[in-house]
């Protein structure tokens, strides 16, 4: 009988297809932010919302939707609340970061 490693990871092509997939969603925060500020702005919800609700959380927030939902169908609930953790805590850095950015255009940008 062979013996088995146990400190080895069989990664298939589906599990790396989801690290892709939450890499994308992260890069994916940028475009997403772009659209809740479009969005807020077209629509007048911005005088009665923080700016970090639509600049930073909200877009955060939606690009980690994605692939929780699918760790919480493929995985265990605790690797779907580490994925969401994960992912968010990226989108959120990311927001934050590139929300400057759009701090520099000034006013009516």
């Amino acid at each position: 009988m062979a013996a088995h490693d146990s400190s080895t990871v069989d990664l298939g092509l589906p599990d790396v297809a989801f690290v892709v997939l939450a890499l994308l969603s992260v890069a994916l925060a940028v475009v997403a932010q772009l659209l809740w500020i479009l969005g807020f702005d077209m629509t007048g919800l911005d005088a009665f919302a923080p700016d970090v609700v639509f600049t930073v959380v909200g877009p955060a927030v939606s690009v980690a939707l994605v692939p929780t939902a699918i760790a919480a169908v493929r995985y265990s609930r605790r690797t779907a609340a580490a994925v969401g953790a994960g992912v968010l805590a990226a989108a959120l850095a990311v927001a934050a970061f590139t929300v400057r950015l759009y701090a520099l255009c000034g006013p009516g940008c």
